[in-house]
C-alpha cells in the first residue's frame, strides 16, 4: 500500500491523538495478518481484488486492496541523488526549486530509456 505503516502515517496526521495512533498501529498488524492468513473479504465492485478496512476510530479508517500487477513486474527504488550527481532533496522548503524539479526531471527521462514498456511514478 502507498500509505503504509498506517502507525507512520497517524503519528503524522493525529499526532495528539494517541488513542488514533495506537489504533493505528494493531490495524498494521491485522492487515499483515489479514495478507498472510488470506481471510480478506472480496470487493464486488473490483472482482478477485483482495481487500480489506478497518475502522480505527471515528477520525480514521484504513482501506487496502490487491495489486493488479504481478508483483514480478513491481520495482520499487529510491534515488538519492539525480544524473548529474545532485542530491535529490525533498523536504517542503526545496521540493519546487527549479533546481530539483529540473534534476527529478532528468532521473525520470533517464529511466524512460532504461525501462522497456513503461513505468508509474508516484
Amino acid at each position: 500500500g502507498t500509505l503504509r505503516p498506517f502507525s507512520h502515517v497517524a503519528a503524522e496526521l493525529f499526532g495528539d491523538d494517541i488513542e488514533v495512533v495506537n489504533a493505528a498501529s494493531e490495524a498494521e498488524h491485522q492487515l499483515t495478518r489479514n495478507q498472510d492468513n488470506t481471510s480478506v473479504t472480496t470487493l464486488p465492485c473490483k472482482p478477485k481484488a483482495l481487500s480489506s478496512s478497518i475502522q480505527l476510530s471515528p477520525r480514521l479508517t484504513t482501506f487496502t486492496c490487491g495489486h493488479v500487477i504481478p508483483q514480478t513486474n513491481v520495482v520499487t527504488c529510491c534515488l538519492s541523488f539525480g544524473p548529474s550527481s545532485k542530491k535529490l532533496d525533498f523536504r517542503h522548503i526545496l521540493r519546487s526549486s527549479g533546481d530539483m524539479i529540473d534534476e527529478l526531471g532528468r532521473s525520470l527521462l533517464n529511466l524512460c530509456n532504461i525501462v522497456p514498456s513503461g513505468f508509474v511514478v508516484f
